[in-house]
C-alpha cells in the first residue's frame, strides 16, 4: 500500500442522521488496512483528482518552476520521503513520522484528535473527530505540523468547476517553518 485514498464526502457521510456511523465504518475500515501493511501515504479527503492530492493539484507550475516532485508520477514513488499531501485523516510514513516528531509531538500541537504508530509502520493522524468540521481552519493547524515533511508549496487557488472545495493552506512549508509549533 504505497498509497491509499479514499474521497469524501458521500452523502451518507455528511447526512445529519447517518455521518457519525458512516464516518466510523470508513475510519474502522482505513485504519484496519494500515494497520496490516506499511503504508507510504494514505488520506481520507474531500478532494481527489486523477490520484492526486489538492497539495499536488493545486501547485502553480508556472510560478513554481521544476516543482515536478508534486506531480503524482513522481511522489507515489517518494512518498517516504516527501507528503503528497494532508487531509481530514492522513497516514504518514514511517520515515516522515520521524522527522516530524512522532506521535506525542504531533499531539502536543493541538492540530489532532488522533495520532497514532501504526501497527507495521506509519502514522495514523485524524484532524478533526468528525469529518463535517475539517475546513480551512482545521487545516491550517495540521499543515503547519507536518511542515517537517512536505516540500514545495501550493500556488493560488484555482477551484475546478464540478469538484469540491479545496481545503489546503496556500504556503510554502519552507516559509512556515518558523511558525510551527513546537
Amino acid at each position: 500500500m504505497a498509497a491509499a485514498q479514499r474521497l469524501l464526502p458521500s452523502p451518507e457521510a455528511t447526512d445529519p442522521a447517518t455521518g457519525a456511523e458512516v464516518q466510523q465504518r470508513w475510519l474502522t475500515a482505513f485504519a484496519e488496512l494500515a494497520d496490516l501493511v506499511n503504508p507510504g501515504f494514505g488520506h481520507i479527503a474531500p478532494y481527489a483528482h486523477g490520484g492526486q492530492t489538492a497539495s499536488e493539484a493545486r501547485i502553480d507550475k508556472k510560478q513554481h518552476p521544476g516543482r515536478e516532485l508534486r506531480d503524482p508520477s513522481w511522489t507515489v514513488g517518494r512518498c517516504r520521503q516527501v507528503l503528497r499531501g494532508y487531509s481530514w485523516v492522513t497516514i504518514l510514513a514511517g520515515d516522515l513520522a520521524d522527522r516530524v516528531g512522532g506521535a506525542e509531538a504531533l499531539m502536543s500541537t493541538g492540530a489532532f484528535v488522533a495520532a497514532r504508530r501504526l501497527a507495521n509502520g506509519g502514522m495514523w493522524l485524524q484532524a478533526t473527530a468528525d469529518y463535517r468540521e475539517y475546513d480551512e481552519r482545521a487545516s491550517d493547524p495540521v499543515f503547519r505540523a507536518l511542515v517537517p515533511a512536505a516540500s514545495g508549496g501550493p500556488g493560488p487557488p484555482a477551484q475546478a468547476a464540478g469538484q469540491p472545495p479545496v481545503i489546503l493552506v496556500y504556503a510554502d512549508p519552507a516559509a512556515a517553518a518558523d511558525d510551527r509549533p513546537r
